[in-house]
């Protein structure tokens, strides 16, 4: 059977035609949802719901029982909907996975099962294979995963626009830099943004003033102030750190993180290397943010980049191991850095 894709279950959407079976699962919780309340509401659409949508909590029911809520007859409707979160098949006999594979032969027309995972994941036990294999013979299994950077700068971009707001894929990748790439919090943010801006373009400085950002991007932002000599500006963003309760070891690692993909950029620059190819060599989950990393690395140069790396990796045991106010080693981290760039304080 053809791999079932995101595409094939929008088209069953879009035409109101359905296997008996689906199967989701991956790491987008998002997208998981949202495909699974879509089910729901395209074949139930309202119709009875107490009589034609069932949700079971799937660790802790057996097949037998999705079975029986599956072979109930919809209620003055075309469709029943049987909605299983986490059904593990482990425990399961061979007799009642045949059964439930004899069941997906010879389905009851209308009704449609949706197996989704949030926490279970399946297992390559001969089980779990027995039961994946009849969703994929039947129905459809359907792995959402995180999206690439690429694919969400043009689903922001298009959401803008559905939301009357313009965005630029710049403006776009930022706000993904920013915020991360979990893509509820995304749509939120673009919620929030569209909102604020009503009908206008949506950019980089609308993302500074309301988006929450991570503590990461933050750090990164630091970064940028303390490049361009900015003592104020570093210091504030560090201040505000503090006011929202980040853990100063934790700032001081973000940090570092910075400076180390910096000093990757710069050598993978050097060495004409593909930055996004070398950061996924070296284990990187986001390669996208090399290219800023980059710039403010070629800003900074690479004998200050150096003086730098070596003045965290200091600062890094003095704050985990002396008693001194970790605040006060963090203010003086950010000072030093300061004076490596060659900030004034006149």
């Amino acid at each position: 059977m053809a791999k079932f894709t995101e595409e094939a279950l929008k088209a069953a959407l879009q035409t109101n035609t359905f296997a008996p079976v689906y199967l989701l699962q991956g790491d987008e919780q998002y997208l998981i949802s949202h495909y699974v309340e879509q089910l729901a509401d395209t074949l139930v659409g309202g119709v009875m719901p107490d009589f034609n949508l069932s949700r079971i909590q799937g660790e802790t029911a057996h097949i037998t029982q999705i079975m029986e809520a599956a072979e109930g007859l919809p209620m003055m409707h075309d469709h029943r909907c049987i909605l299983v979160w986490d059904y593990s098949p482990a425990d399961e006999s061979d007799a009642a996975l045949k059964e439930w594979e004899a069941y997906l032969a010879d389905p009851c027309e209308g009704n449609v099962v949706v197996f989704y995972y949030t926490t279970v994941k399946p297992a390559a036990t001969k089980n779990w294979k027995q039961f994946l294999s009849a969703c994929e013979t039947y129905g459809g299994v359907l792995t959402l995963n995180k999206k690439s950077q690429q694919e969400l700068v043009r689903l922001l971009c298009s959401g803008a626009g559905k939301r009357n707001c313009r965005m630029s894929a710049s403006a776009a990748a930022y706000l993904v830099e920013c915020v991360g790439e979990d893509l509820n919090t995304l749509l939120g943010e673009l919620e929030k943004l569209c909102a604020y801006k009503m009908n206008q373009q949506i950019d980089e400085r609308d993302i500074d003033v309301l988006c929450h950002k991570t503590l990461s991007a933050t750090a990164f932002q630091m970064i940028r102030e303390i490049n361009r000599k900015n003592s104020a500006g570093a210091l504030k963003i560090l201040h505000h750190l503090y006011g929202m309760r980040e853990d100063p070891i934790k700032i001081l690692g973000a940090l570092a993180s910075s400076y180390v993909n910096m000093y990757r950029a710069l050598a993978a620059d050097e060495a004409r290397l593909p930055l996004g190819e070398f950061g996924k060599s070296v284990g990187m989950k986001n390669v996208n943010g090399l290219q800023y990393s980059l710039k403010d690395a070629r800003s900074l140069g690479g004998k200050r980049l150096d003086e730098s790396l070596v003045v965290l990796s200091e600062y890094d045991k003095k704050i985990k191991s002396q008693s001194v106010d970790p605040k006060l080693l963090l203010e003086q981290v950010v000072v030093e850095l300061l004076n490596i760039a060659g900030a004034r304080y006149d």
